[in-house]
């Protein structure tokens, strides 16, 4: 049993030539963590998930830059303790993420901190940094911060950091989320 999703990330069910596909296990998902985080942005796809997901029996790593459209399809993701960052690193711009639901207790914390070296850390249940949108996601549960000193520190309940929306530019948006239970800072 791996200690990490990622070590038993399935992407057999990915090729390159099709626009969507359907996740139905936690190996596919992880998957998915492994092709953004070998550089395939999900551009112009559809990614869907077609069944729930219990994520909390190992630890995660987060699905990378995605800019495709993410549809959970009014799924549900179950987290634990093991789950030590968002789901997604950064949505970009384009990208979207949609209809998923996450439920749990999760232990948040930045990588390679220290007060020596400080960093600037944000990340939520389902989103370090949302560059797209990000609409009809809920989380239900408690997000807790679990860093250490020297990391300038912002923690969200399904986004960890919205930049500032520009005029004429139709990104960053969170629209009919919601977030019940508890955010804890350290």
């Amino acid at each position: 049993n791996a200690a990490n999703w990622i070590d038993s990330a399935d992407v057999s069910w990915y090729d390159e030539g099709k626009s969507e596909f359907t996740l139905t296990s936690e190996a596919q998902f992880a998957g998915l963590a492994k092709l953004t985080l070998e550089g395939k942005s999900f551009k112009d796809k559809t990614v869907s998930l077609g069944a729930d997901l219990d994520l909390g029996s190992r630890e995660w790593t987060a699905v990378g830059a995605f800019e495709g459209l993410f549809d959970g399809r009014n799924r549900s993701i179950t987290l634990g303790t093991g789950n030590t960052t968002a789901l997604f690193s950064d949505l970009l711009k384009g990208g979207i993420l949609r209809n998923l639901h996450l439920s749990g207790t999760v232990n948040l914390a930045p990588k390679g901190a220290s007060p020596a070296m400080p960093v600037h850390w944000a990340d939520g249940t389902l989103l370090s940094v949302n560059k797209g949108i990000v609409e009809n996601c809920s989380f239900k549960g408690t997000a807790r911060y679990v860093g250490s000193e020297g990391v300038v520190r912002a923690l969200g309940g399904l986004v960890g950091c919205n930049p500032q929306r520009l005029p004429g530019n139709p990104s960053s948006i969170i629209r009919g989320c919601r977030v019940s239970g508890a955010l804890e800072m350290a």
